[in-house]
């Protein structure tokens, strides 16, 4: 399900299933090869939504420009990664939020699957409280080196070395930012 939250109304209300907004519902079992088809409508609305919309006050009785922005995106880790067409868990640059490189198990060579242990087999380790952090311009230039690519080959290496698979639709708004609005 695609379903929203506003912000604007009080804490002890705003997640009430009153207060939700349904934006569509992707049809299932399987999940889909392109996650950007179903949101583009969706996209089109809120650009939209940004720029206002006529509305009315009901109790001033006038009309009004509505604004609203989506700010925050949320969603388990599978569905994050493909809204922000990024490579997955099991990348070589799995984290949405730094720059953490995956390795395979050594013990398991057979084994394609990465993992983001702070604490490497070489000895080296990362500080948790001071990771290498992605920023927004970085992921969209990543992401439009990716778009951009000449060949499928060159798309697919620069894909794997950042774990980025190219622009997603929801980048065209301009309230959110990759990768913070993702939490």
């Amino acid at each position: 399900p695609l379903v929203g939250f506003n912000y604007s109304l009080d804490p002890t209300v705003r997640f009430q299933l009153d207060n939700l907004i349904s934006f569509g519902v992707i049809p299932g079992p399987n999940q889909p090869k392109d996650m950007d088809s179903f949101l583009y409508p969706l996209v089109i609305e809120l650009e939209k939504l940004a720029r206002g919309v006529t509305a009315y006050d009901a109790f001033h009785r006038r009309q009004f420009k509505l604004r609203a922005y989506l700010v925050l995106v949320f969603g388990d880790m599978p569905a994050i990664s493909k809204l922000m067409r990024m490579k997955g868990v099991n990348g070589l640059s799995p984290c949405r939020s730094c720059h953490i490189h995956g390795i395979r198990d050594p013990t398991r060579p057979k084994v394609t699957t990465h993992y983001a242990p702070l604490k490497r087999p070489d000895g080296t380790s990362y500080n948790a409280l001071n990771l290498p952090i992605r920023s927004h311009n970085e992921f969209m230039q990543k992401a439009t080196r990716v778009a951009t690519a000449t060949t499928n080959t060159e798309a697919e290496k620069l894909a794997k070395d950042c774990g980025i698979k190219g622009v997603p639709v929801l980048a065209s708004l301009s309230s959110l930012y990759f990768p913070d609005s993702f939490p």
